[in-house]
């Protein structure tokens, strides 16, 4: 089981993209906007 609070291998990666191209990084996620968005719909911060 992945643990939750340590970052995924390509996650640097994709930080450091996003910072050089990050329409690149916004076309990657696209795809799944709509599952992420479920998944943290009842997520509250506070």
């Amino acid at each position: 089981m992945t643990d939750p609070n340590r970052p995924s291998e390509g996650r640097p990666a994709m930080q450091q993209l996003n910072i050089t191209d990050p329409l690149v990084v916004d076309e990657a996620l696209a795809p799944n906007l709509e599952a992420l968005e479920l998944a943290v719909r009842d997520h509250r911060s506070i």
